[in-house]
């Protein structure tokens, strides 16, 4: 994967603590707003994103249910994140010239140091990252560009805004950085803790959703734009493969996309067993 150091490029991850995957905060959290730094503006902005990341997928599902395909350009980076990370696929990007997303960080932030992340928010104008937070992004995505795209859909909306939050906490933490936390585990014990926390939190999404197809209220959130990926980050993932006899994993995408169909017949004592696929090594773990 690789990350910068005070702007130096390193091939290879940083090294966990205690065995545990511990993903870094975003670093760029400016915000497009009118009368701000960075005013709401069609053609300015460029999305960076890739199609094999959830956090970057949401921004481009947000992006589309508001008809902003015209207002926000969008690039996507190649599939395979190697010794180089993300890349352009050979190529140099038209609007940066560069052939890293890393160098664009480093464009951003000479010294920076971390991880060269997606989705990444730049300005053509002044040629840096607006913001790199996913969260951040779609928000924007829904609110400041209604100018350009379909104001008659709102994914966060004020009275839901409180739930929607504690909603994305729970999916972000035990589901979304789950799958992460238990595929770059390198130890057994903080692998087993972020399984079973993944799967404990599947349940519990379910049960919210016996009684309706959608995590908040009674249409499609920003919450569902996110929990859409749960079971594509869960086992479609190229980096992290985790397989379950449970239900969790294609009971919950019944949920999330109308007219999506998927079968909840496994029995409950199946629960107890998953087997899961982590840096080439399949455990099953049992509990109870």
């Amino acid at each position: 994967m690789g990350y910068l150091l005070k702007g130096r490029w390193h091939p290879g991850r940083r090294d966990n603590h205690d065995g545990a995957f511990v993903r870094q905060s975003s670093t760029f959290r400016d915000s497009i707003s009118a009368g701000g730094r960075y005013p709401p503006a069609a053609r300015r902005y460029r999305l960076y994103v890739s199609l094999a990341c959830p956090w970057a997928s949401r921004a481009i599902i947000v992006r589309k249910l508001k008809k902003l395909e015209a207002a926000v350009s969008m690039t996507v980076v190649h599939p395979d994140m190697l010794e180089n990370g993300w890349t352009f696929g050979g190529e140099v990007d038209a609007t940066t010239g560069r052939h890293f997303l890393y160098e664009v960080y480093r464009d951003a932030a000479p010294g920076f140091s971390g991880h060269a992340t997606v989705p990444v928010l730049w300005d053509t104008e002044t040629r840096t990252i607006v913001n790199n937070e996913s969260s951040d992004i779609i928000r924007m995505l829904n609110r400041e560009f209604d100018e350009w795209g379909d104001p008659s859909v709102d994914l966060y909306p004020d009275d839901l805004a409180a739930e929607i939050d504690a909603v994305n906490g729970e999916i972000y933490g035990a589901v979304n950085n789950g799958v992460y936390r238990a595929g770059f585990a390198t130890k057994e014990t903080a692998y087993h803790d972020a399984v079973w926390k993944l799967f404990d939190a599947l349940e519990r999404i379910e049960s919210r959703l016996a009684d309706g197809r959608f995590l908040v209220g009674a249409a499609l959130h920003g919450s569902g734009c996110g929990g859409y990926l749960l079971p594509l980050s869960v086992s479609t993932s190229s980096t992290i493969r985790i397989s379950s006899a449970t239900s969790g994993i294609c009971g919950t995408t019944r949920t999330f996309g109308a007219g999506s169909r998927t079968s909840t017949n496994c029995p409950a004592s199946a629960r107890r067993s998953i087997s899961c696929t982590s840096s080439g090594t399949t455990t099953e773990v049992r509990r109870g």
